[in-house]
């Protein structure tokens, strides 16, 4: 499990000048002068316990860095040990500035080839080979460091990163070190008999022995491979008060040996385990020792109290640690800081790392900020909160609150320009305003639970309105650095005014559950925060400006369902958005420069739209709600929509209302009166407008300026055709007619050979003939009156015939311009609709059954061979990720050609008559956009037209419905048989087809695996949303088999894959992550990412190995453990986009699906329609 800690984070500016793709040219510049500059962070993962600086690195630290090209701007290059777009670079570390010094500067080769980074510490000028660098750990880890030699410890300690398809678009390159050897802590505790003081004068050394300390390292990988034979020279371990440690490489001790050597005042100790001990990389394996005198005279008493293996810890003597440790100050009383420090004789321009305890009121933040200067670091852990002064919480009316004094005061740290590190105070209510404004806190940032309040600006990045301190007139203050993540408490409740407007976080935004309120701005500009976007059912209040620009978030945007008012999304870029149930308003801008190319219904509750609220968005397609009254000033202007009918209600259209849109065509309302100036100024694509309204509303002669009057037909009531005519402004339009009401339903009809019948339903409010009939085409009725239901026939087209097209014309009598049609189309293909068709036999089993199936693929799709090759695609990319590569020859594969009346699929701008009734929702209510199906249909398809799936005594299948749709989004419904609907998705890796194809029917639905993302940041038995499942649910699911891939407890002797996490294959990936069951906390997962995290091609092991017992199971095989070990391959999967392996699967953010599994336990498959 990984702890919670600020990370501060450091930059590296990196540079190589290329005169060619991979050279480097005498000037050290970049070859045009042009090319982005890379920017990086560096950090090391590891727990910070001691010391106050959590980056890891100190003053003169050398890394190196290579950084390698894709090829062909696809592929990932490989590593060399030359010829890389950066080889072996070293760059030193400037602790002053906070900036690594490169020896030379580094650009991408263009504005899109990707590359892929590696950093490795300590630096070696001389190294020369990549794949196995040979490494030795030093012996003496005691030894010190001297002139430009490391200790012996940290020279031993090999640090390794990786970052895998960085694209120049990336505004900032993280690199994160972690540990590849395994580490070693000996902690001896002073027992009894000892005299006062006597422990701590005792010679004492600890030696770790037994182990081989030659490796070799693959800097390509990170993974370290045993060199030699090794020597009998225990290694000396590095001390550090009563602590002591030593890195060795990871590898295995035979039981029996010794491990430790521990020798008190000559008196030595041999530590062995009577099993085999295995030291795994990136942990830290820790013995805590006691030592009892029992007797004045005598031998010591060694006794083991406590062994445990954890995540790495930081120490205090590598990287110059001791510099980093705290001077450690106790406040008995508060406000007397000041005192303290005079008593004390200290100069306070001296100190840097500060640690305080006792108590702290507003006078003593007060004398931090005037007189220690130069404060990087600060630890209020163990302080008491004695505050005075918070103006927001006084402003929202929680004055009992104040008189907690539990917060830190309003600005506590403000204009502080050398503060980045503060652990915050373990009781802490409330964070002030401006409290941290101007200080360069630096990379990740937790704020603890208990609090309730952030003030306005609390966090705030500085910019160029905000430089100046607003306490301190004349001080200017300096931006953060807070590139890292965010990480709220679950007791907040409210966020005041701009708290983090312009900070730089990346990662996904985790609201916590219980928030009530956002102000104005409050995540305004923070553009690298990337994912979903799920504001809280609690959420009562969302400020204006408090999201805008945030353009990062290409996910879904998921609104509270009881939100009133709705403020706060301009400059977004969402793949999706869910709005609340019943809404009053849009506010003042809240979709301006709204960036979603979807169609959005505005829910019916709406009664109000503010101005701007949709200014220049690039929405297409919006169903207004029926209840508003007008349209505000540039509540459209320069918006991309291309129609809009207006509702019937509204009886005003404002000035300015659809400036220079790319309006089209518009519908206006019946009871509209008035439309203002320049509302369709500069409307040039307006080419259709019809007017319900039987007195023509007012407008002035600038109402339509820059519209063209003579290329198109206004359409009115027909009563109404001569005052229209005859009204002022209407009257510049040429063309006034009388609107008809005649169509044909549904407009067209393609089949494939055999031909076909479908009824037609034909509306008239007069009498109608038809006039055009093509001759492989029959019509029941050839005339009639009114609505008239029609019945038309196709003839059959032999195979191999070139396709035929036609049009079946309809006139309105009495009325020779008002004509419907519609149009056929039959298709010649070598398979007929509703035949089957076998991919993919099974070699091995008994042959399990998936059956492909499309949906919204209409005659000219599947004609073309459109439906057969994304069937075949996407069955590649089913099996395209481990287990499914390896146990491919397990399953039968077969389609079917199920054909639909129209190509895609229904979403809230496109009606569809498809076979399965694919569709997307309306983006209200509770459920939101999602996507749905008609399961049942498409399993009884299945039954009734492949017959080999319903052959077996116990017939089930997975059924996979591909929907002709390029956006991103999936579904399963999952029973004894499961139906996944996947999308064909056009968006980039990881949320491309195959990750969602992956997800939905490899995770869900074949492997019954749980959803590992998050977007609760609370926890799982405690939150209350009404949005998705919580423990309750996830033990049904486990009654039953599903979801295994998740747990309740965090213990490593419950957790159900503990056997994996302690075998060396695994142990090096296989843990205890927080986080899943879209839950941040309760819940738990066995490795950092997966497939059902953020859809990369790669199962944890353990879902592998569920899928594995799954297929055994249906194969009629017996599972062992010893056969999927043999047989299991941690290989990633290929990315389809690149053609190529994906790399680290760890650098993309989580991703949430919009749908949860469905359980659909009620259903037998093989009987049509059949509840059990």
């Amino acid at each position: 499990m990984k702890p919670n800690y600020i990370y501060l984070s450091t930059f590296l500016l990196l540079a190589l000048p290329s005169c060619t793709d991979d050279s480097i040219s005498g000037d050290g510049l970049p070859g045009d002068g042009s090319r982005k500059e890379v920017r990086l962070q560096a950090s090391i993962d590891q727990t910070n316990v001691s010391r106050a600086d959590d980056s890891g690195f100190s003053d003169g630290d050398r890394i190196g860095i290579f950084a390698v090209n894709f090829t062909d701007g696809t592929n990932p290059g490989t590593l060399t040990p030359a010829d890389n777009l950066a080889s072996n670079v070293g760059f030193s570390f400037n602790e002053a500035s906070n900036s690594w010094e490169g020896d030379r500067q580094l650009y991408f080769k263009d504005d899109k080839t990707p590359v892929d980074f590696y950093g490795y510490y300590p630096y070696d000028y001389d190294m020369a080979e990549v794949e196995a660098y040979p490494f030795s750990v030093q012996r003496n880890q005691a030894a010190e460091a001297a002139g430009n030699r490391l200790s012996g410890y940290e020279a031993s300690d090999f640090l390794w990163a990786k970052l895998a398809g960085v694209t120049p678009a990336t505004p900032l390159v993280t690199l994160t070190f972690k540990h590849i050897l395994a580490g070693v802590q000996v902690t001896l505790v002073e027992g009894t008999g000892f005299e006062e003081g006597e422990w701590a004068m005792l010679d004492k050394s600890v030696l770790v022995a037994g182990t081989n300390r030659d490796a070799t390292i693959n800097l390509a990988t990170g993974e370290t491979t045993l060199a030699g034979e090794g020597d009998d020279k225990s290694i000396i371990a590095n001390p550090y008060r009563d602590d002591y440690r030593a890195v060795v490489i990871p590898q295995s001790v035979e039981a029996g040996n010794t491990l430790l050597s521990i020798t008190v005042d000559g008196q030595s100790y041999e530590f062995t385990k009577e099993m085999t001990m295995t030291y795994l990389p990136s942990k830290l394996h820790k013995f805590t020792i006691q030592v009892e005198k029992p007797l004045p005279e005598g031998d010591f008493e060694f006794s083991l109290l406590d062994e445990a293996i954890t995540a790495w810890e930081s120490d205090l003597t590598s990287h110059n640690g001791s510099a980093k440790e705290y001077i450690i100050i106790d406040i008995p009383e508060a406000g007397t800081l000041s005192q303290v420090i005079k008593e004390s004789g200290m100069n306070p321009t001296k100190i840097v790392n500060l640690k305080l305890t006792g108590f702290m009121n507003d006078a003593d933040f007060e004398y931090i900020r005037n007189n220690i200067p130069d404060l990087e670091a600060i630890n209020l852990a163990e302080i008491g909160l004695k505050a005075q002064r918070l103006h927001d919480v006084l402003r929202i009316g929680d004055e009992n609150f104040i008189k907690t004094g539990l917060f830190l005061p309003d600005y506590a740290f403000c204009s502080m320009s050398q503060l980045r590190s503060c652990v915050f105070p373990k009781k802490i209510g409330a964070i002030g305003m401006s409290a941290f404004l101007g200080t360069p806190l630096s990379g990740s940032l937790e704020i603890p639970e208990g609090v309730i309040y952030i003030g306005s600006s609390a966090f705030e990045n500085v910019n160029i309105y905000t430089s100046v301190d607003p306490n301190r007139p004349g001080k200017v203050m300096v931006e953060n650095n807070l590139t890292g993540t965010l990480s709220l408490p679950s007791t907040l409740k409210w966020i005041g005014y701009q708290a983090f407007a312009y900070c730089n976080f990346q990662g996904e935004l985790l609201l916590p559950e219980g928030i009530e309120e956002i102000e104005n701005g409050v995540f305004k500009k923070c553009e690298y925060f990337t994912g979903d976007l799920h504001l809280p059912e609690s959420l009562t209040k969302i400020g204006h400006s408090a999201f805008d620009e945030m353009k990062g978030i290409t996910g879904w945007i998921i609104l509270p369902s009881k939100l009133l008012n709705i403020n706060g999304f301009s400059g977004m870029k969402p793949s999706g958005i869910q709005l609340p149930e019943k809404p009053i308003e849009i506010g003042v801008g809240a979709f301006r420069e709204f960036e979603y190319m979807n169609g959005l219904k505005i829910p019916e509750s709406v009664l109000v739209l503010q101005g701007d609220c949709f200014r220049n968005t690039k929405i297409k397609h919006l169903i207004l709600p029926s209840g508003i009254s007008s349209i505000p000033t540039n509540c459209f202007s320069g918006s991309e929509l291309d129609s809009i009918t207006i509702p019937d209600k509204v009886e005003v259209i404002e000035s300015f209302a659809f400036n220079e849109s790319k309006l089209e065509s518009i519908v206006l309302s019946a009871k509209l009166q008035r439309i203002d100036n320049y509302a369709f100024r500069d409307c040039y694509n307006l080419n259709y407008i019809r007017c319900n309204a039987i007195e023509p509303p007012q407008i002035s002669e600038n109402t339509f300026d820059g519209v063209n009057k003579d290329n198109f037909t206004i359409e009115v009531p027909e009563q109404s055709v001569e005052a229209y005519r005859n009204a002022p402004g209407w009257s510049e339009f040429r063309r006034i007619a009388a609107y008809r009401n005649f169509v044909a339903r549904p407009s067209k009809y393609n089949v494939l050979n055999r031909g076909g019948s479908r009824e037609i339903t034909l509306n008239a409010d007069a009498g109608w003939e038809m006039t055009e009939c093509p001759s492989w085409c029959h019509i029941d009725k050839t005339s009639g009156t009114q609505k008239t239901t029609l019945n038309l026939t196709v003839d059959p087209l032999s195979l191999g015939q070139q396709p035929r097209f036609g049009q079946i014309t309809f006139r309105l009598k009495g009325d020779e311009e008002y004509l419907t049609h519609i149009d056929v189309g039959q298709y010649d293909y070598e398979y007929d609709e509703d035949e089957y068709l076998t991919i993919q036999k099974a070699t091995r089993g008994n042959g399990i059954d998936i059956v492909i199936i499309g949906d919204g693929y209409d005659a000219a799709d599947i004609s073309s061979g459109l439906y057969l090759d994304d069937m075949k695609q996407e069955i590649e990319y089913f099996f395209a990720v481990e287990p499914y590569t390896t146990y491919r020859d397990y399953f039968n594969v077969y389609t079917a050609f199920a054909l639909s009346d129209d190509s895609g699929v229904e979403s809230i701008n496109a009606w569809r008559n498809t076979k399965f009734h694919v569709s997307l929702g309306d983006g209200c209510g509770k459920d939101g956009v999602r996507l749905s199906a008609d399961y049942v249909a498409a399993l009884d398809y299945c039954a009734e037209n492949v017959p080999p799936t319903i052959s077996k005594q116990h017939a089930k299948i997975g059924c996979i419905i591909v929907a002709n749709s390029d956006i991103s989004d999936g579904i399963t419904y999952i029973g004894e048989s499961f139906c996944s609907v996947v999308s064909k998705s056009t968006l980039p890796y990881p949320s491309d087809a195959r990750g969602v194809i992956q997800h939905e029917a490899g995770g869900h639905g074949f492997g019954w695996l749980g959803d590992e993302y998050i977007y609760h940041n609370d926890f799982i038995d405690r939150c209350s949303c009404p949005c998705c499942g919580h423990a309750n649910e996830l033990l049904k699911e486990h009654s039953i088999g599903h979801s295994l891939n998740l747990s309740l407890t965090g213990k490593y002797d419950d957790v159900p894959w503990k056997h994996l996490i302690f075998n060396p294959a695994y142990s090096d990936i296989v843990d205890i992550f927080e986080g899943g069951y879209f839950h941040s906390r309760g819940v738990y997962r066995s490795e950092g990412n997966s497939c059902m995290n953020n859809n990369v091609p790669y199962f944890s092991t353990w879902s592998r190995q569920l899928i594995v017992q799954r297929i055994m199971k249906l194969a009629g095989e017996t599972f062992t453990l010893d056969n999927f070990y043999a047989n299991d391959s941690r290989e990633t999967g290929r990315d389809f986009t690149s053609t190529s392996r994906s790399g680290d699967i760890n650098v993309y953010t989580p991703t949430r699906h919009r749908n949860a599994p469905v359980r659909i336990n009620n259903y037998k498959f093989g009987k049509k329609g059949a509840k059990r």
